[in-house]
């Protein structure tokens, strides 16, 4: 019998290794100083409001690499998951960064959290 050889993705520490990286960007582009950030990144969007939608896909993927690479329950990634919202939110007004608390941004954050976990649960 032919023994089956595991994917990349399948290893839990390549996960981890996603995990981690991902919330290391996450955290790197929500606490960027508001200089930085506006000369690249917000000059471009289309429409105001636009970074909400960045807000929902950051969080959406870091749910669905956090939920691959960690056994807890949901209840307890998504509680940690708004923490790390909360988290940036507040650090980027106590940074003096530029950046200030928006209440919009964790909503957002949030609601980008659940919507991987509501789909995934769909799904299941």
């Amino acid at each position: 019998m032919q023994k089956r050889t595991k994917t990349w993705w399948e290893s839990k520490t390549t996960r981890k290794y996603f995990f981690y990286f991902y919330l290391s960007l996450v955290l790197f582009t929500t606490l960027l100083p508001s200089k930085e950030l506006k000369q690249s990144f917000t000059d471009g969007f289309i429409f105001n409001g636009a970074d909400k939608i960045v807000h929902v896909l950051l969080f959406f993927f870091l749910a669905f690499f956090y939920d691959e690479a960690l056994e807890q329950k949901i209840r307890s990634k998504t509680i940690v998951l708004i923490m790390i919202g909360l988290c940036t939110e507040v650090l980027q007004e106590k940074l003096n960064w530029g950046r200030s608390f928006e209440w919009n941004d964790l909503l957002a954050d949030v609601l980008g959290a659940l919507s991987y976990f509501f789909i995934k649960k769909i799904k299941a």
